[in-house]
């Protein structure tokens, strides 16, 4: 069963009961949803594996994955990230960025402060969906795919 909210740019399948989710619950644990600050945070980090840092070698499929920490920037419904076509590397040397196309279903990560030793921790902050360079990156609110889930129980 698909599950399309009504108002972000987002989906989910709906495994149900059977082999595929006992196949998936034995090597995967299910955590629930909780309530997560949407306030702007610090940054934001995605994880991903687009398709244009992918490889079909010998019919097997070689992807690097990415990891993008970006500048949280000022929206309305959505959330978006600073994404441009240079980025700096943690070693200083600047790099091309690649497109995101292939990364559409990402966890966009809210980096935030919570000890009073400083302490960072990374939150679900939203579902990444679009990209534009030297402009943003964009995801649909974490509030949204709870909604979606819940409006399917």
């Amino acid at each position: 069963r698909l599950l399309v909210h009504p108002e972000h740019d987002l989906a989910a399948i709906v495994i149900g009961t059977g082999t595929a989710e006992r196949e998936l619950r034995s090597a995967w644990t299910a955590l629930p949803l909780a309530e997560f600050d949407e306030a702007p945070a610090h940054a934001l980090v995605l994880a991903a594996w687009p398709y244009a840092q992918m490889r079909r070698i010998d019919h097997v499929l070689h992807a690097r994955p990415l990891v993008v920490f970006a500048r949280w920037l000022q929206s309305g419904q959505d959330v978006r990230g600073s994404y441009a076509r240079t980025a700096r590397r943690t070693d200083g040397l600047a790099v091309q960025a690649p497109p995101l196309d292939g990364a559409s279903g990402a966890t966009l990560w809210a980096l935030r402060t919570v000890a009073a030793d400083g302490r960072y921790v990374l939150q679900p902050a939203a579902v990444q969906f679009a990209f534009k360079h030297d402009a943003y990156m964009r995801g649909a609110p974490i509030s949204a795919l709870r909604q979606l889930l819940q409006a399917a129980r």
